[in-house]
């Protein structure tokens, strides 16, 4: 199939872009110290805890444990959310996403923040997320839309049961990556011509106090991998109306 840039689509379906760096885990307190940070309250006004929530069963009792993971940090919009944790960092633009070199500079100015709280964080994974909301024409084949089969459970009609109709693991061991792929039906308002196609690229490193320009460049492997499930996975005639 014919395979464009990305960034060749001036309106693309994106729901949500997610830029996600796994680190070592740390344990400190200093992931809310970002308080008296000017510029970032002025960015990032909302702040709320990040929970991690166990249960261990006994058999006379069962215990419940919370503890705070991280911070995230959020603009009034909520459109920009950043996630501080203490065994990672991730960014997130929802329902407005501004192109990928714009996505990347925001997200590697947040990333600085996070470098202040902890020194030198051992770099285990990193990838990006993101979640496409494709809508079909209601005289439009699902069929003729995407290169996939879907098995129709009713003779004459969709099934509508958000699980995905389909969903694989892949990899692609010239980038070093592994993409996790769920397509099916979105979750908004049943409607039948509505499908999410949600592309989760990771790629797993090894290796301390990586500099940004490495960052950027492992980062942009991820999403070129990205490109090519999305492009595969529309027929030209869905991608095109994103143009």
């Amino acid at each position: 199939m014919n395979k464009q840039p990305y960034s060749s689509l001036t309106h693309p379906p994106i729901t949500e872009a997610v830029l996600g760096i796994v680190c070592d885990d740390y344990e400190t307190d200093r992931y809310g110290h970002l308080d008296d940070d000017v510029g970032l309250k002025t960015k990032f006004p909302i702040t709320e805890n990040i929970h991690l929530f166990e249960t261990k069963m006994n058999p006379s009792d069962i215990q419940y444990r919370s503890k705070v993971l991280g911070f995230q940090h959020k603009n009034t919009s909520s459109t920009r959310i950043m996630q501080f944790r203490s065994n990672g960092f991730s960014y997130h633009a929802l329902n407005d996403y501004p192109g990928w070199d714009r996505f990347m500079d925001e997200a590697m100015e947040a990333y600085a923040y996070y470098k202040t709280l902890r020194q030198d964080p051992c770099v285990e994974a990193l990838g990006v997320r993101f979640i496409n909301t494709i809508a079909l024409a209601d005289d439009e084949d699902v069929h003729a839309a995407f290169n996939v089969i879907l098995e129709n459970k009713k003779a004459d009609a969709f099934v509508i049961d958000h699980s995905p109709f389909y969903r694989f693991v892949s990899s692609f061991p010239e980038s070093s990556c592994q993409a996790i792929v769920n397509f099916g039906p979105a979750e908004q308002g049943d409607d039948p011509k509505k499908f999410t196609l949600d592309i989760d690229v990771i790629t797993k490193t090894i290796g301390h106090a990586f500099g940004d320009a490495t960052l950027k460049a492992c980062l942009s492997k991820t999403r070129e991998v990205k490109n090519i499930i999305f492009f595969n996975f529309l027929k030209e005639r869905t991608w095109e109306k994103y143009r």
